[in-house]
């Protein structure tokens, strides 16, 4: 099958493969001679594309990996599948080579049936800092059929209001070249101050530079407001700002599905730098860095590894603390068990509450079926970080930890994750043993 493959991928789809075994009983060994016959080049003669009715022609032929007189190749084929799996516009996606009347042609039929892209979606939860909340989506991912992103947010709890508009070019001018624009406006109440500002991000990206991989870049400008300061409690100035920031980022993601992947990596970095000479009032860069991987076990236990960190050099001068800015862990997509900031830098009796400089998160996961036509699967999981200061060391063996259960469902309405997670490790901020319970939800339209 190796053999075989590999004459594939080279574009001698006929290749015939022998082995010839010689047994040596004498000895007990065996000996094969593999007799290939890789036959002619065998080149792609049409793609025919069937049963979208509503996406268009040219979205689905760009994110096939072979090409119309190019040679067959069957990772091109595979790869084709990934492609177009992980736009989520299909239902069930069905390419297979069919022969021609010439014996070194193939046509290669790529039959879809089409699923609903539009996306209503809520979710809801409840933590110590926010309160309760509720989130509302509104998003077309297959804008009419031409594989554009529209996108309507909002978010609102008894502390937080956020506002976001969101449009996404896939492809410009047929290239594989993304852009696209968010305008926001968010209005926070932190813990002692609160935040209201507006803003602009435009982004865009470069895939195909290699495999799986895409670097990008995104400009951000915000005006916002600090205001109701407790100073006893925060070092936070009061007043308003203005900021101006770029981030560019590489990411290389080859995972089989975004939400319940069985294999693949993700990894991506960024650095993001907001200066004076961009025409703001702060001074900052922050990096940040992660990569996660998922392979299959046995049965069908698949294990996942994730690991994040961030770095926050502030060089902002004058009297403006970037608190927003700093890091903090807890929620279900840092360290279930834990609220949002619950863990921080806050030193026990020391009434100012303030994030880290730095930051450092592990997950491991266990991800197994519980009903996989339907797409329900359960996961065992044990989270693990911490945040620091700039003068503190970085010690892995003295930080947050929780372990957990969640259950995860790619279901019609959209994912749905249900997740409690419980404190092996609270170092003051939880009892072991206390938990926390977080979800979210979604419905297609």
């Amino acid at each position: 099958m190796v053999l075989s493959d590999f004459y594939a991928n080279q574009g001698y789809a006929n290749v015939n493969v022998s082995p010839l075994i010689q047994k040596d009983e004498a000895a007990n060994q065996v000996n094969i001679t593999f007799t290939i016959d890789q036959g002619e080049l065998v080149y792609f003669n049409r793609i025919i594309i069937t049963g979208n009715t509503k996406t268009r022609d040219k979205v689905i032929r760009r994110e096939l990996a072979v090409k119309e007189q190019g040679r067959y190749s069957m990772s091109g084929i595979q790869r084709s599948y990934r492609n177009l799996g992980v736009k989520d516009y299909f239902q069930n996606i069905d390419i297979n080579p069919v022969r021609t009347d010439i014996p070194d042609q193939r046509d290669l039929e790529v039959k879809v049936t089409e699923k609903a892209t539009g996306n209503f979606s809520f979710g809801g939860g409840f933590s110590t800092a926010d309160g309760p909340f509720g989130q509302v989506s509104l998003e077309e991912r297959n804008l009419f059929g031409r594989g554009q992103n529209l996108k309507m947010l909002v978010r609102i709890s008894d502390e937080t209001a956020l506002y976001d508009l969101g449009f996404t070019e896939p492809w410009i001018f047929d290239k594989p070249i993304s852009a696209g624009i968010n305008i926001y406006k968010f209005e926070k109440e932190y813990e002692y101050y609160d935040r209201n500002s507006i803003g602009l991000t435009l982004r865009s990206s470069y895939r195909q530079l290699w495999d799986y991989t895409t670097i990008g870049i995104e400009y951000n400008v915000e005006d916002f407001e600090v205001e109701t300061v407790q100073s006893a409690y925060t070092n936070v100035t009061e007043g308003d700002f203005f900021t101006s920031s770029i981030k560019p980022y590489i990411s290389y993601d080859s995972r089989n599905h975004y939400f319940l992947p069985t294999k693949g990596v993700f990894s991506k970095f960024s650095v993001q730098y907001a200066g004076e000479f961009l025409g703001g009032d702060i001074d900052y860069t922050k990096y940040i860095a992660e990569s996660g991987f998922w392979l299959p076990l046995f049965w069908k236990f698949t294990g996942g590894f994730h690991v994040e960190g961030g770095y926050l050099d502030d060089r902002t001068k004058g009297d403006i603390d970037l608190d927003w800015e700093r890091f903090y862990l807890g929620g279900i997509n840092s360290v279930r068990g834990f609220d949002k900031y619950d863990i921080s830098t806050q030193d026990k009796g020391d009434p100012i509450l303030r994030g880290g400089e730095k930051y450092l998160q592990f997950n491991l996961e266990l991800i197994f079926p519980i009903q996989e036509d339907m797409g329900v699967a359960g996961v065992l999981f044990y989270d693990r970080g911490d945040v620091y200061r700039i003068s503190e060391d970085i010690d892995l063996a003295d930080q947050f930890s929780t372990v957990g259960f969640e259950l995860r469902w790619n279901s019609p309405m959209g994912p749905i994750r249900l997740a409690y997670g419980i404190v092996v490790e609270g170092k003051d901020v939880q009892d072991t043993g206390d938990g926390q319970f977080d979800f979210s939800i979604g419905a297609f339209f």
